[in-house]
C-alpha cells in the first residue's frame, strides 16, 4: 500500500466518524424534542369542559388574557360552594328577599328585591353596615349584587344556584378584592360561617343570623 493511499484512509476515517456522530446527535435531538413535547402533553392533558360554575370560572381565569389581567390587577376572589338539602327555589328565596336573609345573615336587613333595587344590612348594632345594589335576578339560578359602600374590599357578590340530586348546589363568589389582606381574610371566614347558617336554616329551620351568630 502506498504512502499516499494510507494517508487518504487515515484522513477519511475521522470524517466518517464525525459524520456518524452528527447523524447520532441529530437523531438524539429529534427524539429529545419529541419527548419534550410529548411530556408536555402528558403533564397537561386537555381538560374536558365542565358545567359547574367553578369550572366556568377556572376556564375564564385560565385564558391568556385573563392570566395577564390577573398579574396586573392582583384581585383575589372569595369562593365557597356547598350542597343544601332544599329546592333551588327555596335557596333562591332565602337570598333574594329580606325575609329570607333575616333568618341566616342578619336580622337588620332591608332589601328592595328588584333589579336596580338597593339593600342595606346592619351588623353588631349597626357598627358595620353593608349596602348593595341589585344588578341581576334570574330566578332561581343567579343573584348579583354590587357593593355600594366601603363595607368590603370586594365590589361584586354573586350567588349561583343549580339543582343537584334531591337538593341544590350553591356557589358563592365575592370578587374584586384589591389584595389578600386582613379584610379579605375576615370576609372569607364570615361568609363561610353565614353560608353554613343559610344551609342550617333551610335544612333545620334554624340559622345563626347576626346578632345570634358566633363571635368570629
Amino acid at each position: 500500500m502506498t504512502q499516499t493511499r494510507r494517508q487518504a484512509i487515515v484522513t477519511a476515517a475521522p470524517d466518517a466518524q464525525s459524520s456518524t456522530r452528527r447523524r447520532f446527535l441529530a437523531k438524539s435531538v429529534g427524539l429529545g424534542t419529541a419527548f419534550a413535547f410529548g411530556s408536555s402533553f402528558i403533564a397537561a392533558p386537555a381538560r374536558a369542559a365542565g358545567n359547574g360554575p367553578f369550572d366556568r370560572e377556572m376556564e375564564r381565569e385560565a385564558t391568556p388574557e385573563h392570566l395577564d389581567d390577573d398579574r396586573e390587577r392582583h384581585m383575589p376572589d372569595i369562593m365557597h360552594t356547598l350542597k343544601i338539602h332544599a329546592s333551588p327555589d327555596q335557596v333562591y328565596d332565602a337570598i333574594a328577599t329580606a325575609e329570607g336573609i333575616r333568618n341566616w345573615w342578619t336580622r337588620d336587613a332591608v332589601l328592595d328585591s328588584k333589579v336596580g333595587g338597593t339593600g342595606e344590612f346592619g351588623f353588631f348594632g349597626r357598627r358595620f353596615i353593608a349596602k348593595v345594589t341589585i344588578e341581576e335576578l334570574t330566578p332561581p339560578q343567579r343573584i348579583v349584587w354590587k357593593v355600594a359602600n366601603a363595607a368590603w374590599g370586594g365590589d361584586t357578590i354573586v350567588f349561583e344556584v343549580r339543582p343537584e340530586q334531591a337538593g341544590a348546589r350553591l356557589s358563592f363568589f365575592h370578587r374584586d378584592f384589591k389584595e389578600a389582606d386582613q379584610r379579605y381574610a375576615s370576609a372569607t371566614t364570615r361568609w363561610g360561617f353565614y353560608l353554613l347558617s343559610l344551609k342550617n336554616y333551610l335544612e333545620t329551620g334554624k340559622g345563626s343570623p347576626n346578632p345570634d351568630d358566633a363571635d368570629l
